[in-house]
């Protein structure tokens, strides 16, 4: 998503810091309250609505039978992402800051006729006594633009892992522009189907210990 550049000077700089901000609330505010759309094998997956039609947003939750720690190291994992992040089909690290911060390039398949979509993502994972933080945000840094892929506009997803004494409650909000033009079928698909699979698989994998 490309966003309007403001010069904020003299008189008028008031003027445009409200218009500024009126973007960003019409562009991101939700629309509604979350919908559930999934609910089973330990699974649930919700959407809601956002004002701009190009953004998307949806929010899924299980509980995993794992330290949180465990299910941190999974996430940060960014080799094998392709094993449980659904229809992730390339993930590789570019740069690691520190234990609790990377960024990393991500490929995913979209079925035909749409093109696959790509994109830069920033990790930052914070931590207090009761929970994990780990917040993924695209950026564009270091990966130009390739031919045969579409760039995601924009990119959010917030973990949350909440500490137990013998499992953890994990949830992810995950608010999306894919860029590009996708049928409407496509984009249900993913909304419905991705988050499913994706807890689905990490619980799988956290399990193993």
């Amino acid at each position: 998503m490309n966003l309007p550049v403001f010069k904020i000077s003299g008189t008028t700089a008031m003027k445009q810091l409200l218009i500024l901000c009126s973007f960003f609330l019409f562009a991101f505010t939700p629309s509604g309250e979350w919908e559930l759309k999934t609910n089973k094998n330990g699974v649930n997956v919700y959407t809601k609505k956002c004002q701009d039609p190009n953004m998307h947003m949806v929010k899924s939750d299980v509980v995993i039978k794992a330290s949180a720690e465990r299910i941190k190291s999974v996430l940060f994992d960014i080799n094998n992402l392709t094993h449980w992040v659904y229809n992730c089909t390339k993930s590789e690290i570019v740069s690691k800051i520190s234990n609790m911060e990377l960024s990393y390039y991500q490929v995913t398949s979209v079925p035909f006729p749409a093109t696959d979509r790509d994109m830069e993502v920033s990790l930052k994972a914070t931590e207090n006594p009761n929970e994990i933080i780990i917040t993924l945000r695209n950026v564009h840094n270091k990966i130009p633009v390739h031919d045969d892929y579409v760039r995601i506009e924009y990119f959010e997803s917030i973990w949350t892992i909440k500490k137990g004494k013998t499992e953890s409650e994990v949830i992810n909000e995950v608010t999306i522009n894919p860029g590009g033009s996708l049928p409407n079928w496509i984009i249900n698909s993913f909304l419905a189907n991705g988050p499913y699979q994706t807890m689905l698989h990490l619980r799988e994998i956290a399990e193993k210990q």
